[in-house]
């Protein structure tokens, strides 16, 4: 029977996996190999992906892919082959270490994704990187140093990865920073209640023969469990020291150094370089392929020839045209192509990428078998604390409803919660505001201070309790795990929509902030699902539009202010859908990638960590307000006061108002007056400008001090003729233009870099390309989404000003 015809609560042992290319590739390494015990756990609330449980951890997948694996529910079942551990061929101690400077050790962090390796490298370093319970959180390198015990540690950490083959994006930028940097040390990170996982990564790394040092993390939820590890055993026999750690609390990371120093030093008595059996056959020809790349050929010395040669037998064609270099080297990779070929013939065609894989997994056993002994009270596949949480919180029926309810709960939370603290942080900018006024003479410095930077920068502090609300609900999902629950959730309805589930997290990042969020598209494997969700993630409101709705939103809606600002993004949401469904169509069409996602166990997030991630995004906040808002506000002042006149019977137009009166004949069909045009442009560089423009150009009516009250006033007063200065028409019209239009600049940037994380093979050639980030779909970006917002602000006016 089919993976997917298993009922849901039902086990099975895997007989065949079938597919081709990297899908089948990926679920191998993920666990999904013959013999294997799997467990259907329960469908999706669309009916698909379905979530199952395999070698003690969860992962969804699509039914199409699980209707290539081919299982048996006679879970007594046994193979023709007698099962057998593959072990070390021969063992030896690494070449001492060469210090580039005294003393000095340069550690790589690598670990799969959800395995605390971030945390972990912020208690060793000091740092404060953004750390998330799903894949992708860790989106680039990035390092720090300090010193212990007269040495001094760089350590540079490295996004998460499951192996180090090219799947993904952020697989091959792992393997080639590990080849650039060449580090004295690979600092593993392990999950330790997920060895029979986790440790196919570090396989990868004995093959790559680099001196490495595994961190045992979550150390604390493997004893929980009852399981006896004798991890000092399992580190003789992999040639890899072994520290237990929990990286939550910093325990262990002392030891963990001290065993990094000892390697470095080469004075531990168990590290030593090992290489894992493959069988005789294919020995044989990593031995042939061995000696033809060592006598007729070049590689860089972080590259030993043995990787080289398996990586030949995987079909890794990619790096094997990126490293290898010869004077006729097309001719000499035809002949190891040909050594390939007759081991293949001589095992009756077998995939030898499947096989590889299977004795690592075979060598994982073996080595844990002798090491590793389960509670024996406990059932290999009982529910877990995560599965019961699962079965309300991603039910078929209800799933979807509480996922739309925790969003809104966040927004009407970031909207009342932070009218308390906002008003709090208003009295303070009109008491400074006060101050200035009456200590300072009257002049044109006066009035850049109160007018300029105070109104301007004032009118948009106030919204930072808004903002940490926000980011509080954000942290809350990713650090518990039910952010890639989300996924799950709405992978179905995103595979309506032409994109890939693993679209939904950077688009929900994107909530926060864009940036961050286009950078976590490499996550996506399918380059086309992942240009397609750049394209799109500039419809998900960030948080530099929040002060914007806040202002309009508590203005004209206040009864139901939390409420409006929910519609803002879900319309967002809506805009979405539709330009990803007419892009899917004319512009990256094609066939679609496999789904496959780990669900990462729930996990109580930790006050300190909630903090630092609340705090990372107000430094941000608080930075923009010294920097590009205060000066952007000093330019509106200044184009606003001058030509100046002391006159009052001579006024003058502004350089502000003869700007914004250029553009009104552009506008003014969508129901805008010049300054709300003029803070639009002023937009572009970020979207907190437009209300820090609005405060400069709405200056506080006299007998009203509060500057943000004033703002108010100004933009909800009944004219002369009494007719409000803005009506709901164009209130809603400007919401959603703010929207729609022009990302800011950081963003485009973000896009134009992110284009150029992307390869493919050019067979012709024979020669990888790696296609540099441009300029084009940035600009292609900025274009369509202004012109779109244009229509829809123009369609919005004019059919709620025919209604109202």
């Amino acid at each position: 029977m089919n993976l997917s015809d298993l009922p849901s609560g039902e086990e099975a042992i895997i007989i065949n996996v079938a597919g081709s290319g990297a899908f089948r590739k990926r679920i191998i390494e993920m666990g999904f190999v013959k013999g294997k015990l799997v467990r259907s756990i329960k469908n999706a609330p669309l009916n698909d992906p379905i979530e199952y449980r395999i070698m003690d951890y969860y992962v969804s997948l699509r039914r199409a892919e699980a209707e290539l694996i081919t299982v048996s529910t006679d879970l007594e079942i046994t193979f023709d082959e007698k099962k057998s551990y593959p072990s070390s061929l021969e063992d030896g101690a690494h070449d001492p270490t060469v210090q580039r400077e005294p003393k000095e050790i340069n550690i790589a962090l690598v670990g799969n994704p959800n395995c605390g390796k971030t945390t972990l490298y912020n208690h060793l370093s000091g740092a404060n990187e953004h750390t998330g319970n799903y894949s992708g959180v860790t989106i680039g390198a990035t390092d720090n140093r300090f010193k212990y015990k007269g040495y001094i540690f760089h350590i540079i950490d490295l996004p998460g990865t499951y192996s180090i083959s090219p799947y993904s994006p952020e697989e091959t930028f792992v393997r080639a920073k590990i080849i650039e940097l060449d580090p004295d040390i690979i600092l593993n990170v392990l999950d330790a209640t997920n060895l029979g996982r986790n440790l196919y990564l570090t396989t990868q790394l004995i093959d790559m023969e680099l001196r490495t040092v595994c961190a045992l993390n979550m150390y604390d939820d493997l004893e929980k469990t009852k399981t006896q590890l004798d991890y000092v055993q399992l580190g003789r026999m992999m040639g890899i020291p072994m520290v237990p750690t929990v990286g939550s609390k910093g325990r262990g990371t002392e030891a963990l150094l001290d065993k990094i120093i000892d390697v470095y030093e080469g004075t531990d008595k168990f590290a030593r370089r090992i290489k894992i059996n493959y069988g005789i056959q294919i020995e044989e020809t990593i031995e042939k392929i061995c000696d033809r790349i060592n006598t007729k050929c070049e590689l860089p010395d972080t590259i030993p020839a043995r990787y080289m040669a398996i990586k030949l037998l995987e079909n890794d064609m990619d790096f094997v045209w990126d490293y290898l270099k010869a004077d006729n080297i097309q001719d000499q990779i035809g002949k190891l192509t040909r050594l390939r070929n007759e081991l293949q013939n001589n095992l009756h065609n077998s995939d030898l990428d499947a096989m590889l894989s299977d004795m690592r997994y075979g060598f994982i056993d073996g080595a844990l078998e002798e090491t590793h002994h389960n509670d024996p009270t406990r059932q290999p596949m009982a529910p877990t604390r995560s599965q019961y949480m699962d079965n309300v919180l991603t039910h078929r029926a209800w799933g979807i409803p509480i996922f739309i309810l925790i969003i809104w709960i966040m927004f009407q939370c970031t909207f009342t919660l932070g009218e308390y603290p906002m008003d709090w942080i208003e009295s303070c900018v009109n008491l400074i505001a006060d101050t200035v006024k009456e200590w300072m003479p009257d002049g044109p410095l006066k009035d850049l201070i109160v007018d300029g930077i105070i109104q301007g920068v004032g009118g948009v502090i106030v919204f930072l309790p808004n903002i940490l609300i926000l980011f509080l609900f954000i942290s809350f999902m990713e650090d518990t795990g039910y952010m890639a629950r989300a996924a799950f959730i709405m992978d179905r309805m995103m595979h309506k929509m032409g994109l890939h589930g693993k679209s939904f997290i950077p688009l929900i990042m994107g909530f926060g902030c864009n940036v961050p969020a286009i950078m976590a598209t490499r996550t996506i494997e399918d380059r086309k699902n992942r240009m397609l969700t750049m394209m799109i993630n500039p419809f998900m409101s960030c948080s530099a539009r929040l002060p914007i709705y806040i202002l309009f939103c508590g203005a004209f809606f206040p009864e139901h202010a939390g409420t409006a600002l929910f519609s803002i993004y879900l319309f967002g949401i809506v805009m979405a859908v539709l330009v990803c469904r007419v892009f899917k169509r004319f512009i990256f069409n094609g066939p679609e990638l496999p789904f496959v996602m780990e669900l990462p166990p729930y996990r109580l997030p930790t006050v300190k960590s909630t903090l630092l991630n609340m705090w990372g995004k107000a430094s941000q906040y608080l930075s923009k307000m010294g920097s590009i808002i205060m000066v952007a506000s000093i330019i509106v002042w200044f184009l606003g006061y001058y030509p100046h006149s002391d006159n009052p019977e001579e006024p003058k137009e502004s350089y502000i108002e003869q700007m914004g009166k250029a553009i009104e004949p552009v506008i003014e069909p969508l129901g805008f007056d010049w300054k709300m045009g003029v803070s639009l442009v002023s937009g572009v560089a970020a979207k907190e400008i437009v209300v820090s423009t609005l405060s400069v150009l709405y200056n506080a009516p006299e007998e009203d001090d509060d500057s943000q009250v004033g703002l108010i006033n100004s933009l909800t007063k009944v004219n002369a003729d009494g007719q409000p200065a803005y009506s709901i028409p164009s209130v809603v019209a400007f919401l959603l233009f703010t929207l729609l239009y022009f990302p800011c600049i950081a963003t485009l940037t973000a896009i134009k870099n992110e284009t150029a994380h992307w390869n493919d093979f050019n067979t012709a050639s024979r020669r990888r390309r790696q296609h540099k980030g441009s300029w084009r779909w940035a600009i292609f970006v900025a274009c369509y989404t202004t012109a779109l917002a244009w229509c829809v602000a123009f369609i919005a006016y004019n059919v709620l000003s025919y209604i109202l």
